[in-house]
Formats: C-alpha cells, structure tokens, sequence
C-alpha cells in the first residue's frame, strides 16, 4: 500500500511584527544591554517551559562572559512562576540574575522582536512553531533545535540554525557566533524574513496545496 504526504506551512503573521519598536521594549521591561537574545514561547505546555530549561544552561557562560548581553523569555502559562523560582534557584549572582527576565505574557510581542539580536527556541511539542515564523518576519536569525516543523522552517546555515539540543555546548556555540557577527546576523536574518514572505505567503500556500491535491487525486486515479 502506498503512502503520499506533504507539507502545507501556515500562513504569515502580521507584517506588524516587522514594525516592532525596540525602544518601547527596553522602557517598558527594563532592558538595558546592548545585546538581547530572546525566547518567545507558552508556558502553559510543562515541554514549553523544559525547552527553556535546556537553554538556560547554554546562555549562562554568554551571560557570564559578556555583561551587555541580557535573555529575555516571554510566554505566560502554569509555569511561568516555576521558571521564576528556577531562575533564582539557579543564578547566584545579582548581576547576571538582573540580566534574564521572565517576563510572563507579553502584548506588545513585536517590540521584543525589535530589540532582539537572536531568536532561541526548543521545543518537543510543535508540529510548525508560529514563534519561529514570527521571529523570521521580524527579521531574526533562529537557533532552534533540530526536530519537528523547525527543520520545514529553517535551512541549517542559511536562514538560521539546527542544532542537537542535547548535545551540550551545541546552542552556546551557534548562539555566540550569531552575538559575535553583526553582519552574519544580518544576512540570516534577511534571508529568513524573504524565506518567510515566499514559503509562507497566503497565495503560494494555495497554490501548492491545490497541485499536491491535484496530484494526490491523480495518484488515487
């Protein structure tokens, strides 16, 4: 018995998230740094919040290393105070403590996309994350682990980053590089906002769905 299957991705999100206003980010949650790495994600899911705990040690030697870096999640949910507890639990130091917010849900989501310089998430729930293609439309280059819709999302080198979650060091690594090279960030980061616009296209979503039905009918015949 023959099997046929395909990937049809979700429409694009709001240009809004192009026009973001990074300076109404750092006024309103009290960013200050120069470099902003975030994480826009539900903590309502217990495998959303674990994805935070799996990058949290990956930043910590960034954080340590550089003190105009700062990580900012955003996603309110069940476990959001539980991260707030994991965050005091885990970083002695005032210092670098000040410099990761867990700021719970945020309305005003495209100003953090503004401020941000790199995009991180992980995740072992999502079929297609719409974080990922909203961070892509505002323009950020995406370190993501390798696994679900991520890899229908990103081209490894190209349009952001795959890495192994579980492989420590391997998030640290990709993040640090993308910190270290405005310019690298830049070109990733245009090329997944067109990435975003071309595969994510409302019209071009219905065009290669209507061949795949096409072709799937044909097959059936």
């Amino acid at each position: 018995k023959r099997e046929r299957g395909g990937v049809d991705p979700r429409p694009g999100p709001t240009a809004a998230l192009r026009t973001g206003c990074a300076a109404a980010a750092r006024a309103a949650f009290g960013i200050d740094t120069e470099r902003v790495l975030v994480t826009v994600t539900d903590l309502t899911f217990r495998a959303k919040y674990d994805g935070v705990r799996t990058i949290l040690p990956e930043v910590l030697p960034l954080l340590r290393a550089d003190d105009e870096l700062s990580y900012v999640v955003a996603g309110g949910g069940q476990y959001h105070e539980r991260l707030v507890t994991d965050l005091d639990d885990r970083i002695g130091d005032p210092a670098i403590r000040r410099r990761v917010h867990a700021l719970g849900h945020v309305e005003t989501v495209a100003d953090l996309y503004a401020l941000a310089d790199v995009f991180a998430y992980v995740s072992d729930l999502d079929g297609y994350p719409n974080v990922v293609l909203e961070a892509q439309t505002a323009g950020l280059p995406v370190v993501a682990n390798d696994a679900y819709g991520m890899r229908d999302q990103i081209a490894d080198g190209d349009t952001g980053f795959l890495v192994d979650s579980e492989s420590p060091g391997a998030l640290r690594r990709r993040i640090e590089l993308l910190l270290e090279n405005p310019t690298m960030r830049r070109r990733i980061g245009a090329r997944a906002r067109l990435r975003a616009r071309r595969e994510n296209d409302p019209e071009a979503i219905s065009d290669r769905l209507g061949s795949f039905l096409s072709a799937f009918v044909r097959d059936i015949r």
